[in-house]
This record gives structure tokens, sequence and C-alpha cells, in this order.
């Protein structure tokens, strides 16, 4: 094994760049705040400590990454409250008294892991940098340090869950509320326009109504006129040979009186039959075209709907619900699978390198999409035997609800299930395989 050369192991122990910039603001806030000269020595005679052992460069990885969160308290700690920096200058203090146990180890192969061990004292460090924080209050309101990830384990995993669920389950939800909300607003706004265009129409038809009926009065009328003209003229011509006939003691014929006799009779009786006959005639002329108006100009887009929105309507009305279902259901089973196992998980992020947040987010996802594949096995038909579903609208809403919770708490058997399936499949032990690797 090559043992790593004292260059690169005087890189390994470099002070983190932060850790600089921390000794920087404890120095400016010890100079600005307003302190007893007790706390001011005792704060200066910190910074004389750090400042030495960081030019001596005997301080391990992880020391100078627990040292540089240990300052970053000091913008708030309460300096009224001695008992906080009693606490912050017991914690330096462990921690650079271990410095000389570290620089007997720093010819070792692995420096990082060693110093870990001889720093017995690390745990307590933790513990104080951790009570330091409570005390002063860093994270005063929980929905905040949820939201932004600050705080503890629980609160990066807590944080991960929470946001999960307003990206995947709040704001789908929200979007398909507001999708039905459009929908029922467009749809009141198209048939309250029909209603609209139904009243116009049947109001217009009145209006031509009227308008035929004054076009055939004054029809009628002119009718009168002329007959009543024609009639005059015959009596004017019967009362002249009346007067002519009574001068010279000549009488009218009684032919000629019967012949006008017959004119007059013909022409009340042609101005009667037209007026009997011609308001009937424009009335139901009228009523034939209102009836040929509404079905054709309302209701013809109504009865010949185009594919697209025949497949929208029934998407929204028969899928889409049941898949949001399983969704909701598989992101609220798989939280609770996570929250249940928090202590597992924390204990894996303090082992590792693990980011919390990134479990709590990540996790509910395989658990929402295994609920998701499950609901889709069951309306493929797989398990007909099982589930006996002869029509959509028969589907068990409760059942659903409980089949992807379920799904969706059982995230933890989805790597063994992957695995099985991958073995059946391809004939090799994956776990086997992957384990030897």
């Amino acid at each position: 094994m090559q043992v790593p050369s004292s260059k690169n192991q005087q890189e390994d122990n470099q002070p983190a760049p932060e850790l600089h910039a921390e000794v920087e603001n404890l120095s400016n806030i010890a100079s600005n705040i307003a302190i007893d000269s007790e706390m001011q020595a005792k704060i200066q005679n910190l910074l004389a400590q750090i400042k030495k052992s960081l030019r001596q460069k005997k301080l391990s990885i992880e020391m100078q990454r627990e040292l540089a969160k240990l300052l970053s308290l000091m913008s708030t700690l309460d300096y009224s409250n001695p008992q906080q920096v009693d606490i912050l200058d017991l914690a330096i203090s462990i921690l650079l008294e271990n410095k000389e146990d570290t620089s007997s180890n720093q010819n070792s192969n692995f420096p990082e892991k060693v110093s870990d061990k001889n720093c017995g004292n690390l745990v307590f460090v933790r513990e104080a940098r951790r009570q330091i924080a409570i005390q002063s209050r860093e994270y005063p309101n929980p929905f905040s340090a949820i939201i932004k990830g600050t705080g503890g384990a629980y609160n990066r995993l807590l944080s991960g869950l929470s946001w999960f669920f307003i990206i995947f389950v709040v704001c789908p939800l929200l979007g398909i509320g507001a999708t039905f909300i459009v929908f029922n607003i467009f749809d009141f706004t198209k048939q309250d326009v029909n209603n609209q265009q139904k009243q116009t129409i049947k109001f217009e038809a009145k209006l031509n109504q009227k308008d035929e009926e004054i076009i055939t009065a004054k029809e009628l009328s002119n009718t009168f006129r002329a007959s009543l003209s024609r009639v005059n003229d015959e009596l004017k011509f019967l009362v002249d040979e009346q007067e002519a006939a009574e001068e010279n003691n000549i009488f009218v014929p009684l032919i000629k009186i019967q012949d006008i006799q017959k004119n007059i009779e013909k022409e009340l009786k042609f101005a009667t039959k037209k007026e009997n006959a011609e308001p009937f005639s424009n009335l139901e002329a009228t009523q034939n075209r209102i009836a040929k108006i509404n079905p054709t100009e309302i209701e013809a887009g109504n009865q010949n709907p185009s594919q697209l929105i025949l497949f929208t309507d029934w998407f929204v009305k028969q899928d889409l619900f049941f898949i949001s279902l399983a969704v909701s259901m598989g992101a609220l089973g798989s939280a609770i699978s996570v929250i249940v196992r928090a202590n597992k998980f924390i204990e894996q992020g303090k082992a590792g390198e693990s980011d919390l947040f990134f479990t709590g987010f990540f996790r509910p996802i395989v658990g929402m999409s295994f609920a998701i594949f499950a609901v889709a096995l069951i309306e493929s038909g797989i398990f007909s035997g099982i589930f006996r579903i002869t029509e959509r609208e028969n589907r068990n809403v409760y059942l659903y609800m409980a089949i992807a919770f379920v799904a969706g708490f059982s995230e933890r058997l989805v790597e063994d299930v992957v695995l099985k399936t991958e073995n059946t499949l391809t004939g090799f032990n994956s776990r086997h395989d992957k384990l030897n690797k």
C-alpha cells in the first residue's frame, strides 16, 4: 500500500476556507458588540487560541468543520447570557486540546478517520453546539425551519417530505382543481351564451312577426284604398248618371245599376278574402323560420363534437380522478413510511455523507411511483381474477385508496421487487453480484 506523501498530508490538513471567514466574523463581533470587559477578554482569548492552532495546522479536517460550525453560532448568541459563551468556550477548548493527539497521527494512512477516533469528546462538542443553537433560538419558527431545511436532522428530513408534498401532491391537486373550475366556468358561460342567443332569436322572430304584420296591414290598407277608389268611381258615375237623368227626364237602365252593384261586391269580397288569408300565412312562415333557426344555429356544435373533446371529457371524468387518487395516497403512504423509519435514516445520515433532505424528498417518490404502478396493473386487467371490475363506473374508490396507500407504504420493498424481477428476467443473482462488487 502506497503511503501518501507529506505534501498530500499537508493538503489534507489545510484549514477549511470557511473557518478563516468565521474567525474574521468573530473578530468583527467582538469589536462591534457592546459587551463587558470579562466577556471581551474571554472572546479575545478564544480568538488567540484558534489563530494559533490554525497557524500550526494541527487540526484535522473533521475538527476544522466542527470548529467552523461552532464559530457560526457567534452571530446568534445572547451576550447578556454568560452561560452560552461559557458552553462555547468549553466546546472550543476541548477541540483545541485534541490537537496534540491529532498531530501524532498525521503520518498515518487515513488521517481523517484516525482523528475522529482520537477526538473522543467530539460527540460532546456536537451536542454542546446543538444546545447553544437551541438556547440562542437560531430557529425560532419551526415552520420556517421545515421550509428552509435548517436545524437538526429531523428538520432536514421533514423539510424534504414537505417539499415533496408541495411539489408532487399540493401543486397537482391545485392544478387539477383549477382545471375543473375553469371547465365549469367555461361550460356555465357557454350555456349562458346559448340561452341569450335563444332569447335573442326569439325576440328577433317576434320583431320579424310584427314587421310582417305591419307590412300586411300596409298592403291591406293599400288594397282597401284601391277598392274604395274604384267603388267611389262607380258610385260617382252612378250619381252623375242619375243627376243627368233627372234633369233630362231619362232613367238609368236597370242592367247598368246591376253591373255597378256586382263590381262593388266583387271588390269587397276580394279585400275581405285577402285580409283573412295573409296574416295567417305570414305567421306560419315566421314560425317555420324559427323552427329552422334554433337547431341549426345553436345546437349544431353540440350535436357533432370533435374527437379531441370526446377524449378529453372521457379522460377527465374517468381516469384523471383515479390517477390523482393513486398519486396522493401513494405519496401519503410512502411519507408515513419515511417518518416511521426516521431514526434509521438519521443514523445512516450520520454514518455517511447522505443528506437527509434528499432522503425525505426522493424516498416518497419511489413509493408514489410504486402506487401508480400497482393501480395501472389493476386497470390493465392482469388481476382480473381477483379484482372483477366489469365497468369503469363500478370501480371502488376506497379499494383503490387502500391499494395505493399500501403500495406507497411498502416503498422499502421496491428494491427487493426490482431485484427479484431482474433475477427472473436475466437468471442472475443481482444482489449477490452487487455485494461482490
